[in-house]
């Protein structure tokens, strides 16, 4: 769902996808860190985007 989200736009905050997907904020942050260790996303200061 997240990576969902995120081709939607070009990149969001944390804060903006816990809006967005309705998903607590340790479930996003955990999820988030997968990802970015995955090499699926990038995080750029408080933002991500899909790599």
């Amino acid at each position: 769902m997240i990576l969902k989200a995120l081709t939607a736009t070009t990149d969001a905050s944390e804060k903006e996808l816990i809006q967005t997907l309705y998903i607590s904020a340790e479930q996003i942050r955990k999820n988030l860190i997968q990802l970015e260790k995955e090499g699926f996303i990038k995080r750029t200061g408080k933002r991500f985007s899909i790599m």
